[in-house]
């Protein structure tokens, strides 16, 4: 029996039924009502809007649990056949990515966008990813990038135009070359468009044209989500509702406020660990969308001068 160290907001907190959705090392999925995915994961993983965060110890492994096995939960208790997890007491995890006003014209947020925006095209180069932020916005066509980065680089130019013009049905049309775009667990394509719906979220302030953008857009990036897998449209459905999970949302709170400035190294590490790719794409999806809005960036070029 393990006791839970946090709760995503959007994990319901009456009972309910559900069953193994899939099995891996340090997280477990559970299907519960309509094909909704609730993720187990252990301390060392990010809390998730979607997620319970156990205490289990170091060497305590995922692993061995059936895909199809039944949980329940009932009183205040998540229980699967050799797991039972306490909930109660488990403080809830929030993303409140609205609150942090991204307004890439004052100076901080500029500085703290150019020095992420660097540091990730590095760790993306030497990584070696499919997708290189800066490659997304070469106005010279490269014949060495691959297909999935050409595709990946018109979407996103065009949910740039589309964001700065408040065209919901082009920013859909757009989205929809990046659904499912690439391979792996959460496919590239996914992950930018879940950092570029949680960035809008960030940026959305009080202005009511870009609010009602985003809620538009925030709708069809949900029924696109159908074209992916089970585990990516769970994280663009809650992107577009403004839940990321506490890495994502660290960073957007170091870029987004001078304040957490001195943490915006230690944030943007830790998001850009997720996955082999995962984190790194999804903070590009990010970067680009924070700058979305505004008239400081030039045409196609993320870039603020």
């Amino acid at each position: 029996m393990f006791q839970a160290l946090s709760i995503g907001e959007s994990v319901p907190p009456t009972d309910f039924d559900a069953v193994v959705h899939s099995v891996f090392r340090s997280a477990l999925n559970l299907n519960f009502e309509d094909n909704k995915l609730l993720t187990l994961v252990l301390p060392d993983q990010p809390d998730l809007p979607h997620g319970i965060r156990i205490n289990a110890p170091a060497d305590f492994s995922f692993i061995g649990f059936r895909i199809g096995e039944r949980a329940t939960r009932r009183d205040n208790f998540l229980r699967l056949a050799s797991l039972t997890i306490g909930l109660s007491g488990a403080p809830k995890w929030i993303s409140a990515l609205t609150a942090f006003h991204a307004d890439p014209s004052d100076t901080s947020v500029r500085l703290a966008w150019q020095a992420a925006w660097r540091a990730l095209n590095m760790r993306q180069r030497l990584a070696r990813t499919t997708i290189v932020a800066d490659e997304l916005f070469d106005s010279n066509e490269n014949e060495k990038t691959s297909p999935i980065s050409r595709r990946a680089a018109t979407g996103m130019r065009a949910l740039l135009d589309a964001a700065q013009r408040f065209d919901s049905q082009a920013a859909s049309s757009a989205a929809s070359q990046l659904i499912g775009l690439g391979e792996g667990l959460t496919p590239s394509g996914d992950d930018l468009l879940a950092g570029f719906l949680a960035g809008l979220h960030c940026a959305v302030g009080e202005n009511t044209q870009r609010a009602q953008f985003l809620s538009e857009f925030g709708e069809a990036a949900i029924r696109l989500s159908s074209r992916t897998n089970d585990i990516s449209r769970a994280y663009i459905y809650h992107a577009a509702h403004g839940r990321v999970s506490s890495r994502i949302a660290d960073l957007a709170r170091a870029l987004c406020g001078s304040t957490f400035r001195a943490r915006l190294q230690p944030a943007l590490a830790a998001a850009l660990q997720m996955g082999h790719s995962s984190g790194m794409d999804a903070v590009t999806g990010l970067l680009c969308s924070i700058v979305a809005f505004s008239n400081a960036r030039p045409r196609f070029s993320p870039v603020l001068s």
